[in-house]
């Protein structure tokens, strides 16, 4: 601990410091050339960790922060105990920590797994009364290429599935392509000969529309 004492040296480039990133699990050796700040540096770092899976980055990324601290904790004991810093020591350390570190992450990430599990889930459909069907309608619609598609879904009180179709369709505005979906909603009821219907229809907007005029095309 000869140089200077900037936070550079005492974290990176000091040669026991460095011993200590060469041995560690971050697999990342500050060099000289490498480290002109350390705010610099760590940017470096984040962009390779970056270019990893999320997992691994992460794993990294805390590797990374868990040897910095190890070295700052050998250095105090350096400077307020004037004991001689030991790199093999100090990676084992580290290492210790990472153990408790990842123990800890993965206890927390599996207990929020158990409660997202126990978590009620909404209610997204609702089931029609005894005896009786419900249908969906959906339509979605591009205004830059005049083209959507729609799809119609029926389901009995249990949520069987009795019929359905999808489709493509070019038309002209959104209230046409819900509009075109009730239409193939009733051929289809038509076709199955259903009877007793439940409608329950996302096409709303076409009913604000019920005074204009809508053309379809055979």
């Amino acid at each position: 601990m000869q140089a200077e004492e900037t936070i550079e040296h005492a974290l990176l480039s000091c040669d026991w410091t460095r011993a200590v990133w060469f041995g560690s699990q971050a697999q990342c050796t500050p060099t000289k050339e490498s480290v002109n700040s350390v705010g610099m540096w760590l940017q470096e770092i984040f962009k390779k960790c970056n270019q990893r899976g999320r997992i691994e980055a992460n794993q990294m990324w805390s590797r990374i922060g868990i040897t910095m601290w190890a070295i700052w904790k050998t250095r105090n004991e350096k400077v307020f105990h004037d004991r001689e810093p030991d790199p093999k020591s100090t990676i084992n350390y580290a290492k210790n920590l990472e153990l408790e570190y990842f123990k800890a992450t993965e206890k927390e990430n599996n207990s929020t797994k158990e409660s997202n599990r126990r978590r009620t889930v909404p209610i997204i459909w609702r089931a029609p009364p005894q005896n009786w069907l419900k249908l969906n309608t959906g339509a979605a619609f591009s205004n830059d290429t005049k083209s959507g598609s729609i799809a119609v879904a029926i389901r009995d009180c249990n949520g069987t599935l009795m019929g359905g179709t999808t489709s493509k369709i070019q038309t002209n505005s959104s209230i046409l392509a819900e509009a075109t979906a009730i239409r193939e909603a009733i051929i289809l009821i038509e076709n199955l000969k259903l009877r007793m219907q439940l409608l329950n229809l996302t096409a709303f907007n076409l009913f604000k529309q019920s005074k204009k005029e809508l053309h379809f095309g055979k």
